[in-house]
């Protein structure tokens, strides 16, 4: 099936549900995630989070979104069955990916100002900021390797932002350094 959905801004990352046959779609410049019907590819709802999502992790056994915000910085934890919002904690700045590990029932966010937030949920209404981890700057993009429970971060130094940026470059992104590439792995 081939469809063209209409969301709210541009959308910076999907998320599936195959257990509840739901896709969730959220952009950095909406307030709100956009729930997919994965079968038929209508719009199911739209869950408004009160600001821009920048990461989105789902506990698929109870059904719980953890939406990592930028601005401002937090974490809002809700219903992916009614988008009711549960509770909201504190991240660091910067945020650009989140991750849940059903294995540990921690949440995750991964922060550009060196730090890792460590969420646990004790049950599905009771959520605490488990730590705060020190990475490196930058390093705000993660993903969880669920076999052996280690996430991996991407980090990289940044040259001085370009005066005049070259075709297809955005003004005032900074370049990776060459040979400053590192890939972080957390782990117990």
């Amino acid at each position: 099936m081939i469809k063209s959905i209409p969301v709210e801004g541009s959308p910076d990352g999907i998320l599936s549900d195959p257990l509840n046959d739901r896709v969730y779609i959220f952009s950095h410049k909406a307030p709100n995630v956009t729930v997919i019907n994965a079968l038929d590819g209508s719009i199911a709802g739209t869950f408004d989070l009160g600001g821009a999502c920048a990461g989105l992790a789902l506990d698929v056994q109870n059904q719980i979104l953890f939406a990592a915000w930028s601005n401002p910085r937090a974490m809002v934890i809700l219903s992916a069955i009614d988008g009711r919002i549960i509770t909201t904690l504190p991240i660091g700045k910067g945020t650009d990916g989140a991750a849940f590990n059903p294995n540990t029932m921690e949440a995750f966010s991964s922060q550009s100002d060196r730090t890792l937030t460590v969420i646990k949920e004790s049950s599905p209404t009771s959520f605490a900021l488990e730590q705060t981890l020190q990475t490196l700057r930058g390093a705000r993009t993660l993903t969880l390797d669920s076999q052996t429970n280690i996430l991996y971060l991407l980090a990289a130094e940044l040259g001085q932002p370009p005066t005049t940026p070259k075709p297809g470059e955005f003004a005032g992104r900074r370049a990776m350094l060459p040979g400053s590439f590192t890939i972080l792995a957390v782990g117990r």
